[in-house]
């Protein structure tokens, strides 16, 4: 097929792209460094002959100052290229969301990042719905890769690889040891080249089938390193609550394929990449 990747500055398109690559013909579309120029908070057009469209383009700041630029990227941007594929006839759809758009109003991690991915699924479900374009949404949990290109947006998860990697202690603030759940980047490209082979439709959330603790992490990182160091837990500050959500593998049942990469290999493939 001919897939048009909107995003090809974000983290996961480094992933994504091999990995369509072995079966499709793919595109990229973006702002900067893309086969199509297209910023989501213009007026655009996309290109004749798409089969399918990946968004995984996102605004991830949650500053109020920014609410705006959140809107046009996240909720107004995805709705343009759901009326932008209607138009050039494409065939299947594929949102790359997030968990966050599964946060209460009153969570402790609801934020803009949040109720605009909501609002964008949201949208995209009805728009498609009405005018019959098949849609897939996936929300993963927290994405971590082999390259830096994840670091902004886990910047604690790197901070603990980083302080394994020199044998220096790891910090945690609190007293408790609050859970996560990471996915590998790899993994969630692996499923989303499935979803378009097996035309998987619908919304789905994408978790490593296992939660985890950050003092598991840290731990992992030194077994991996080897390099010495002490995880610390600092009393002085607020503890941090968990960030977890109750498991559904709908879609690994779906497609026949569960995440492979456990934290160990992960951080070992890290270690490869980045020293």
């Amino acid at each position: 097929m001919n897939v048009l990747l909107v995003g090809s500055n974000a983290a996961l398109a480094e992933s994504l792209i091999p990995i369509l690559a072995r079966k499709h013909r793919v595109m990229t579309a973006g702002r900067h460094n893309a086969d199509v120029s297209i910023d989501l908070e213009e007026d655009f057009t996309l290109p004749p002959g798409i089969d399918a469209l990946i968004n995984v383009a996102a605004y991830f700041d949650n500053g109020t100052e920014n609410i705006i630029k959140a809107y046009q990227t996240n909720v107004l941007g995805t709705l343009k290229l759901c009326l932008e594929a209607r138009r050039t006839k494409v065939k299947h759809i594929v949102l790359i969301s997030s968990l966050s758009a599964m946060i209460a109003a009153t969570g402790h991690y609801y934020g803009q990042y949040a109720f605009t991915k909501k609002h964008a699924d949201e949208g995209a479900s009805h728009y498609c719905k009405e005018n019959n374009i098949p849609l897939t949404i996936l929300r993963p949990s927290q994405l971590y890769g082999d390259s830096d290109s994840f670091r902004r947006n886990q910047p604690f998860f790197y901070h603990m690889i980083d302080r394994a990697r020199n044998g220096e202690d790891i910090c945690i603030y609190g007293t408790r040891n609050p859970l996560r759940n990471y996915l590998h980047a790899d993994d969630l490209s692996e499923s989303v080249a499935l979803v378009l082979e097996k035309k998987t439709i619908g919304t789905f959330l994408c978790l490593h089938p296992e939660d985890i603790s950050f003092a598991t992490i840290a731990e992992t990182a030194y077994n991996v390193y080897k390099r010495g160091g002490r995880i610390i837990f600092n009393s002085e500050h607020k503890d941090i609550p968990d960030n977890v959500f109750e498991h559904d593998n709908s879609l690994y049942e779906k497609t026949g394929r569960f995440p492979m990469i456990d934290i160990e290999s992960g951080i070992t493939r890290i270690k490869r990449r980045l020293g």
